[in-house]
């Protein structure tokens, strides 16, 4: 199964975790995201939860350290 690693991110910085979903599907990620925006109070918790319940998502990478490279 080939995947695709997507960094989500905004104008304040803040450290999303990288999510994984199978190839091809990042239209219909970037779909879901728009749409869950229109909601007055969302967050990336909810849409994690959301993500979860799709065939096509694979998992969420988070990290520990940051080593300089």
């Amino acid at each position: 199964m080939k995947t695709e690693i997507i960094k989500l991110w905004d104008n304040e910085n803040y450290e999303y975790p990288l999510i994984e979903i199978k190839e091809g599907n990042l239209e219909t990620l970037k779909a879901h995201l728009k749409t869950f925006q229109k909601k007055e109070d969302y967050n990336i918790d909810d849409f994690l939860l959301l993500l979860e319940g799709f065939d096509w998502f694979v998992k969420t990478i988070s990290y520990d350290s940051e080593v300089f490279f």
